[in-house]
């Protein structure tokens, strides 16, 4: 596996599968062959265990059916998020306020996968859920406006850079469930994406340059 983030993992698949849907329907049915055959037959036998790292780092609860680190972690924010509903607790102030609505939940302490916090979550308690609302039509539109280019693009090229910025635009939606990207400098990549996919619709449909 490239990565052993569950999160991130999920993210590719998820957002290569539906480049691959939309690009032809056999492009996708190889695509969903080699997703099955390579994690049934050659994921549980690389060496360093990382199909179940990959699953470990995603998971609300260990073997022993103990929660870990990101279930008293999204609850706490959960809690802080309808606490704070309209304006939040502030921009930057999550980490110093979370520790105050953790339950009594047990946390275990895990050396994989530092990141335990959802990027949603850290936004509805920080700006409150007109915020997050915010954030989440900026994704929306990401993808819509990527969708559309592909649409209208009538070159090869045109139409695999608009697919491309489609799975950004998904693999950056899905994995934020898992990690809190924004906060670990995507935020500048994301917003050149978004100017990139607006530029080429905009291209498109208005003639622009």
């Amino acid at each position: 596996l490239a990565t052993l983030a569950g999160g991130s993992l999920i993210a590719m698949l998820v957002a290569t599968g539906v480049v691959a849907m939309l690009h032809a329907p056999r492009t996708f049915l190889a695509y969903a062959v080699a997703v099955v055959l390579f994690l049934s037959v050659v994921a549980p036998r690389l060496p360093r265990a990382n199909l179940e790292e990959a699953v470990a780092s995603v998971a609300f609860f260990n073997d022993e059916a103990e929660p870990t680190a990101r279930y008293p972690e999204w609850q706490a924010g959960v809690y802080m998020t309808l606490e704070n509903p309209w304006l939040g607790i502030g921009i930057g102030n999550y980490q110093r306020n979370i520790g105050g609505y953790y339950g009594i939940l047990p946390s275990e302490n895990q050396k994989s996968e530092a990141d335990s916090q959802n990027l949603y979550l850290v936004l509805g308690s920080s700006l409150g859920l007109p915020g997050l609302l915010l954030f989440l039509g900026l994704l929306l539109q990401f993808g819509r406006t990527s969708l559309l280019a592909w649409r209208d693009a009538t070159e090869p090229g045109e139409r695999g850079l608009a697919l491309g910025l489609l799975g950004a635009a998904i693999g950056f939606g899905v994995n934020a469930i898992w990690a809190p990207l924004l906060v670990r400098g995507i935020g500048l990549a994301l917003a050149l994406l978004i100017a990139l996919a607006w530029g080429q619709f905009r291209q498109k449909t208005e003639g622009g340059t």
